[in-house]
């Protein structure tokens, strides 16, 4: 409308974390000011429950509607999915609602355009899974709280979905740590404290929120004071490595953590094991050797608390041809590679033999060398690049 018109529309922007107490102060006198001709649309992120008691927002409460459209959740997510494809008269199976909801979440936008799309190709209205498949693409929306949640519930898969989509999007991993970095400092501080005051008593005393008590707790139940000692060691030297050297990818020390504070197994096995004495090994063509050989290891290593891992590559591989670097070529590489790496040590017997060389023939005469009751605890490693 226009400013000379008699009646005047007045749209206002709150700030990302609702207003302030200055800004408070500037909306109740605008209310007073109010009148029939002036319509006012007040537009931000939802409130909490001191915002929506302020006098603003009381003045205006007897006055107004309010709309809200706040995106659904993950557990709302399918029935709004239903609801739209309803409305363009489309028979959605829940296999094809299921994955429109992984590819979609947090992205409303995109969702609408993709059952839309659907509705184009598919003119009989029938959305199968296979024709699902075909014709969508990942474009879900996260933020680190979202990743935050996933590892509190212990699922891995959903935390490393967001993973990916935060790395796509370009998130800074710095962010993702100072996020994680509280939650798992409150966890093992309750964890401590857990064993002489009840769990309730403490949540209140830390303020945790009502709608988070459920998964914090779910943390608690499976996480011990050991795994959780290990998720912070990982995360001081995840932030050291990115503080020492800001271009260094850090995407595989995350996901390692996620891992660590999702799977349950991780807490049985690391306490009947001492890993100094665990002997690994780690065989491959190494055809040449580069990043993606060494990194996830030494990641995995510093995970779970290897010492040592023995590089054991192959002569003549029987799955390939020939590899274009001769064995020399190759044990020169490696040498060079790993000279800066204490972690590993490099076994050549493979690349002396002049026949087919099986991992297996290799754990053989290992065994032998160390005795008849000798019995292998392996760390078995397998990269495709």
């Amino acid at each position: 409308m226009s400013l000379f018109a008699s009646r005047q529309t007045l749209l206002l922007l709150l700030p990302e974390n609702g207003p302030n107490a200055a800004i408070n102060e500037q909306l109740l006198t605008l209310t007073g000011l109010l009148h029939d001709d002036l319509l006012l649309i007040v537009r931000g992120n939802k409130l909490s429950k001191a915002q929506e008691n302020a006098a603003w927002f009381t003045a205006l409460a007897n006055r107004s509607v309010q709309v809200t459209c706040q995106t659904p959740e993950q557990a709302q997510l399918p029935r709004w999915v239903a609801a739209r494809a309803k409305q363009l008269n489309l028979e959605l199976d829940d296999a094809a609602n299921q994955v429109l909801c992984y590819c979609y979440e947090g992205n409303l936008l995109a969702l609408a355009q993709a059952l839309e799309r659907l509705s184009l190709l598919w003119p009989d209205g029938k959305l199968t899974l296979p024709r699902v498949e075909q014709a969508v693409n990942d474009a879900a929306h996260f933020t680190p709280f979202h990743w935050v949640d996933a590892l509190l519930m212990g699922k891995s898969k959903r935390a490393l979905h967001i993973l990916q989509q935060l790395r796509l999007e370009g998130s800074e991993p710095v962010i993702l740590l100072r996020t994680l970095q509280r939650e798992l400092l409150l966890l093992v501080n309750l964890k401590r404290q857990s064993a002489h005051t009840p769990l309730r008593a403490l949540f209140d005393k830390h303020r945790v929120w009502q709608n988070r008590r459920g998964m914090m707790g779910e943390a608690l139940n499976r996480l011990s004071q050991t795994q959780l000692r290990q998720a912070v060691q990982l995360l001081t030297r995840t932030e050291l490595t990115l503080k020492q050297d800001y271009g260094q990818s850090v995407w595989a020390e995350l996901e390692g953590l996620s891992l660590l504070l999702c799977h349950k197994p991780w807490r049985t096995y690391l306490s009947t094991v001492d890993m100094k004495s665990l002997q690994a090994l780690f065989g491959g063509t190494f055809d040449p050797v580069h990043y993606g050989h060494l990194k996830p290891v030494e990641t995995l290593a510093n995970l779970i608390g290897l010492t040592r891992v023995t590089i054991i590559p192959n002569n003549v591989p029987p799955h390939r041809p020939q590899p274009e670097a001769n064995s020399v070529q190759r044990k020169h590489m490696l040498e060079l590679a790993i000279a800066d790496k204490p972690l590993f040590t490099l076994d050549e017997r493979e690349l002396k033999r002049n026949a087919p060389s099986y991992t297996a023939q290799t754990l053989k005469s290992g065994g032998r060398n160390k005795g008849r009751t000798c019995r292998w605890r392996l760390l078995l490693v397998r990269i495709h690049c």
